[in-house]
């Protein structure tokens, strides 16, 4: 039985700096499928952007020293961070400035507190599959990749021993002309003029000649048959 792919590995950021409110998002949090990192500052939580990669960022909006904003707007000048999807927590309510300044600095979504466990857990969620899908076809086309690659490498390596093939035949080929050009042509011609000698009419005190020239005809007949045993048929003309 095939086992099942491992799903692809999904985190999520939580920033805030009040302990309280990061259990109260590890109580909310904790049926997604999905590993919480938890951050207390902005400096903190661009450090762990560039050790991880996120599904989604929960930012606390008010922090001291840096606040949600900032540190959203240096998230967006990441390269590995810019596309991270943001939403901010704020205890503000339906203050129209302050949401507009939060997507300004690319946040997707507000969550006010106190938090609505289902709301906050359905669009975390939401966010969590979404980076999962993702990460699943930025595998299949990088997989895709790789296949194709090592398709080009066998298509060039059959291409490379088709052009030696095609090479060695020549060679054969080239060979076989010299061959049979210096030494089958003169041996066949040499057999030729032995085998006319031995037809002649000649007396019985010839007969030690006779032989000798039979003898001839019998080494070149040899000689021809071993050397077209070894040669290459020629190339077809068609």
């Amino acid at each position: 039985m095939t086992e099942a792919p491992a799903k692809p590995v999904a985190r999520i950021l939580v920033v805030d700096d009040i302990e309280a409110n990061l259990r109260a998002m590890r109580s909310v949090l904790r049926k997604v499928d999905a590993e919480i990192v938890e951050a207390r500052n902005g400096n903190d939580a661009l450090r762990q952007t560039l050790d991880h990669e996120f599904a989604v960022i929960l930012l606390d909006v008010q922090m001291p020293e840096m606040d949600g904003y900032e540190v959203a707007d240096i998230l967006r000048g990441a390269e590995r961070s810019e596309n991270t999807p943001i939403i901010f927590v704020t205890a503000t309510h339906d203050d129209l400035l302050e949401r507009l300044k939060g997507y300004n600095v690319g946040a997707v979504d507000f969550i006010t507190k106190p938090l609505d466990s289902e709301v906050l857990r359905s669009k975390v969620a939401f966010f969590v599959e979404y980076h999962r899908s993702r990460q699943a076809l930025v595998e299949k086309v990088a997989e895709a990749q790789r296949l194709n690659e090592r398709l080009l490498a066998e298509v060039h390596a059959r291409l490379d021993a088709e052009e030696n093939l095609q090479r060695t035949i020549a060679e054969l080929e080239r060979a076989r002309s010299v061959l049979a050009a210096d030494v089958l042509e003169p041996l066949n011609a040499l057999r030729k003029v032995a085998e006319s000698a031995r037809l002649e009419e000649v007396t019985a005190d010839d007969a030690g000649l006779r032989e000798r020239i039979s003898g001839v005809v019998e080494r070149g007949d040899r000689a021809i048959a071993a050397l077209e045993s070894v040669l290459p048929p020629a190339a077809d003309a068609s």
